[in-house]
């Protein structure tokens, strides 16, 4: 009787997050909308945060790009700090070092994104900040839509959309979906997720974070939903990625999750701060995926084991050949899946041995 039980709760579990969650948030955001609280005025100044190391590529393009946006006035700035870069960054950034709007430093050692964004916000001297990253490509035009989101009183930080379409393909239907889902809860409430790669943030609600996590985005958002403020996705800013299938490489994935370990098991607290509701649907969001490692191989095997209790050995045969013709019917995406799932498992079981518990944001490899 249990596994039935256990069996029930598994797949409504499953069913309610997979498929009732986003179904609901549809539904929701065509019956209720967060009404807007723009000010009509001219675009805020802004102060363009940029924490860098061996980005030689692509940090000249990127400061080029900020520079040729119409938002671009003579109150607008650009801090970068260099940490430990051994490439030609230094080089290229010495040029604008003595140039009006710019705040350019460099350290011997590698900091970390985190102690050198800590180190840059308090020298900004906007209330807008907008923190980018250096190699994705970024939209027309996007600087204006994050700039018109975060006037509205009520937002706290306006991220950008990531489509992997890098390499000029469509957008995954996973990629899609998240960011679809995103963009609703932001027009309902508040977003949950936020993109490192490009996002605008007010400096009164930014909360210098803690050197001990691995990412600053978890820290911004909660902090942000904290001070009584909203996140948002904004549907017209977009920054471009290769694709999904390419970009989450397994040590990608260990480090995702091993940052979303590392922060939960530190910063719990911060949970207890929000609104109930909120906190549940962060955690839905965020962390159903390290969960969702565990669930689909021991959902699969309480099937299999009810089906060969209660029917015969057919069904579970049965049952596998059509496990099988799925998998090959979608291949990649079902390669993907145990990929993710693995990275994922082998994460935190090397957090739980203690064999890998970085904090440093270490340069990925491949």
């Amino acid at each position: 009787m249990f596994f039935y039980y256990f069996f029930s709760a598994l797949v409504g579990f499953l069913f309610i997050s997979l498929i009732i969650y986003p179904i609901s948030v549809r539904i929701r955001s065509f019956l209720f909308k967060n009404k807007s609280t723009k000010i009509e005025q001219p675009l805020p100044p802004f102060s363009v945060i940029m924490a860098i190391y061996n980005e030689d590529k692509y940090v000249k393009e990127r400061i080029m790009f900020f520079l040729s946006q119409a938002e671009w006035n003579s109150q607008c700035e650009i801090l970068i700090l260099s940490g430990g870069s051994t490439d030609q960054t230094n080089n290229l950034l010495s040029d604008y070092r003595n140039q009006p709007g710019f705040q350019i430093y460099f350290e011997q050692e590698r900091i970390g994104k985190i102690n050198a964004i800590n180190y840059l916000v308090p020298r900004a001297k906007n209330e807008i900040l907008l923190f980018s990253d250096c190699r994705q490509r970024i939209h027309e035009g996007s600087v204006k839509y994050l700039l018109e989101a975060i006037t509205d009183n009520s937002v706290g930080i306006a991220g950008a959309k990531l489509c992997d379409t890098l390499a000029g393909r469509r957008v995954s239907r996973l990629r899609h979906e998240l960011n679809y889902i995103n963009i609703l809860e932001g027009q309902l409430d508040t977003a949950f997720n936020l993109y490192g790669a490009l996002y605008v943030a007010k400096k009164s609600v930014f909360k210098p974070v803690p050197p001990h996590l691995l990412f600053d985005e978890p820290w911004v958002v909660l902090q942000t939903m904290i001070a009584g403020k909203r996140v948002v996705m904004c549907e017209n800013a977009i920054i471009e990625d290769i694709t999904i299938h390419d970009y989450y490489s397994q040590e990608r994935m260990q480090r995702l999750a091993r940052g979303l370990i590392l922060f939960i098991l530190r910063e719990w607290r911060l949970f207890f701060q929000l609104k109930p509701i909120h906190a549940f649907r962060y955690l839905r969001f965020k962390y159903f995926k390290l969960f969702f490692s565990f669930l689909w191989p021991i959902w699969m095997l309480v099937t299999l084991g009810i089906f060969y209790h209660e029917l015969s050995i057919q069904y579970p045969l049965i049952l596998l050949l059509l496990i099988i013709s799925f998998s090959l019917l979608a291949r990649k995406q079902v390669r993907f899946l145990f990929h993710l799932n693995y990275a994922f498992i082998l994460s935190i079981i090397h957090y739980i041995t203690g064999k890998n518990r970085k904090v440093f944001w270490e340069k990925i490899k491949s």
